[in-house]
């Protein structure tokens, strides 16, 4: 059984990894313990980005979504690459065409 690497919110944070359950016969779990060869704890998730860098990200994808709103033959998976791009051209560095 896998375990997500998340906090429960009680600042104990679970680990990702493989372990083996213990279940008594009405299948309530009784113990845990890590399985042979389980996988090390997972390393610390990536950084959150800025609450600026968040707000950029919805407007594009917003307009990637208007705009792929009139184009039937857009999967969601194209508007999302759209919105990419256009993450890749607002971030782009002073001086740099992008033609």
């Amino acid at each position: 059984m896998a375990v997500n690497g998340t906090s429960n919110g009680t600042g104990t944070a679970q680990l990702t990894g493989v372990v083996a359950l213990s279940l008594d016969r009405s299948g309530f779990i009784r113990s845990i313990a890590p399985s042979a060869g389980a996988p090390t704890p997972a390393a610390a998730p990536a950084a959150v980005p800025s609450k600026d860098v968040t707000i950029s990200r919805l407007a594009i994808l917003k307009a990637a979504a208007a705009f792929g709103a009139s184009r039937p033959d857009l999967k969601s998976n194209d508007v999302l690459r759209i919105a990419e791009s256009w993450e890749h051209w607002i971030n782009r560095k002073e001086g740099v065409s992008h033609d």
